[in-house]
């Protein structure tokens, strides 16, 4: 009996040996290979010698809202974590790969956001068609950044005493200045147009309007309400009445593809409930890349009483150009 038991013990050993009994040792890999995001604009670049990551997102993307996908070394592990929400608002964020013995590597992965540069407004020409190739321009905005890529101010313009537009004595009528909040987003814009000393950005400038922009939890805007100064005469203060917002539409991808515009309450009376009566609708034009291009106004139905059909009223078209 008992030469049995050991000849079962020498054929388990032997299995075991055959089987590699003796574990592996811990993969030391901390390679970052590979970095996606959705609104990429196209591959990322990773520099394996630097340790380094760079992507480029389109304007529809939220960089304080985004969320990477990772591919590493076998076994690695990476915080934050593939498929975490991240905010790259502030600047590069370091992703820290960990190898299964416990080596870590640091990666710095920076993020650009392709940024609008300029908007033109036109309007319908001579043959009094739109989008055709005698439209005129009737306006056009330029934006303005600071280092950190967060939008500081919209400068609108209009044409100057030599009637050619794009020259430089074009008048700057109306200027935009924008508050940020923690995620580098417009929270607010306030309108601003020359005061008495006719000048802009000087002390008696007037302010028009402001709008608040609210956004989801996903990072997606929500609404610009639009207000103007209430019974008090003051502006900012809790009695400045809605005088219009916008709502945006989005598309699976996150990218902002309609906004409409309403101006009036419904029947209930109040503000920000589903019977509000819209006014207008933009629809947006995307490249390829996700990033707006332009887009197209309406302000009417159409014969039919529906919003986004074919016979809705065109009232305005611009082009955006985008750096």
């Amino acid at each position: 009996m008992r030469a049995w038991t050991n000849s079962l013990a020498a054929l388990l050993l032997l299995a075991s040996s055959a089987c590699g009994g003796t574990d592996d040792p811990p993969r030391s890999g901390t390679d970052l290979t590979a970095f996606t995001l959705a609104l990429q604009t196209g591959p990322a670049t990773l520099d394996a010698t630097g340790h380094a990551v760079t992507a480029e997102v389109s304007t529809s993307a939220r960089l304080g809202h985004l969320v990477p996908t990772l591919s590493l070394s076998p076994g690695a592990t990476v915080s934050p974590a593939s498929g975490a929400t991240v905010d790259f608002s502030a600047g590069p964020v370091a992703f820290t790969v960990t190898a299964e013995d416990g080596t870590r590597q640091v990666w710095t992965v920076t993020i650009r956001q392709v940024q609008a540069a300029e908007r033109i407004f036109y309007a319908a020409g001579p043959d009094g068609l739109w989008r055709t190739a005698d439209d005129v321009v009737s306006i056009y905005l330029r934006y303005r950044y600071d280092g950190a890529g967060r939008l500081l101010r919209m400068e609108f313009f209009g044409v100057g005493a030599d009637l050619v537009w794009f020259t430089p004595d074009d008048v700057m009528s109306q200027v935009n200045l924008i508050e940020n909040d923690a995620f580098g987003e417009v929270s607010r814009q306030v309108a601003t147009t020359p005061g008495a000393d006719g000048q802009l950005d000087t002390a008696d400038d007037l302010v028009v309007f402001y709008a608040d922009h609210t956004y989801g939890a996903d990072g997606r805007l929500g609404r610009m309400i639009y207000r103007d100064d209430g019974p008090d005469a003051a502006w900012f203060t809790a009695d400045d009445p809605i005088s219009y917002y916008y709502e945006p539409a989005h598309d699976a991808a996150g990218r902002m593809t309609q906004l409409r515009r309403f101006t009036g309450r419904g029947v209930d009376s109040a503000w920000l409930t589903a019977d509000d009566v819209q006014s207008s609708l933009a629809v947006f034009t995307l490249d390829a890349a996700g990033n707006q291009v332009g887009a197209v106004t309406y302000d009417g139905k159409g014969a039919d009483g529906l919003w986004g059909t074919a016979d809705d009223v065109v009232s305005g078209v611009y082009q955006q150009l985008n750096e």
